[in-house]
């Protein structure tokens, strides 16, 4: 989907099958963009939450972090909820700040467990982000 020149990929869902359909199909739109050194924004818990409330995560920020060995760096955004409060059309003035961590890396396992290997690595993107946000 293209919303403003960028194309958008839903890899929210939490069923593991459909995960891997989609971030099978987003890669090919991904892997260019990586390759050619860019960035690339995924929210890990799917959909933004109230004010300051991690939500659990979904299974397609991890897949494509392993699956794509690119770099993850947490994010933690504070004051998005008074400049874009859930149900409004438009933002509005406010303060915005955003807390940056280290670059993660998640290599790709070898053999059984892969299921959990990516729950682990969703846990580890969460709980990066969860200390960012005592900054």
């Amino acid at each position: 989907m293209a919303v403003g020149g960028l194309e958008l990929a839903d890899v929210s869902t939490a069923d593991w099958v459909a995960a891997l359909a989609e971030v099978a199909h987003a890669r090919g739109h991904v892997r260019p963009v990586l390759e050619a050194g860019g960035a690339l924004l995924v929210f890990p818990e799917g959909t933004r939450g109230d004010e300051g409330t991690l939500r659990a995560p979904k299974p397609g920020a991890a897949l494509l972090a392993v699956l794509s060995g690119s770099p993850v760096v947490p994010a933690y955004v504070r004051g998005s909820g008074r400049a874009w409060p859930r149900g409004r059309w438009l933002p509005r003035p406010a303060k915005v700040v955003v807390t940056f961590g280290p670059p993660l890396r998640f290599e790709r396992p070898a053999g059984a467990g892969k299921k959990e290997y990516y729950d682990a690595v969703s846990r580890d993107m969460i709980a990066a982000i969860a200390r960012l946000s005592n900054h």
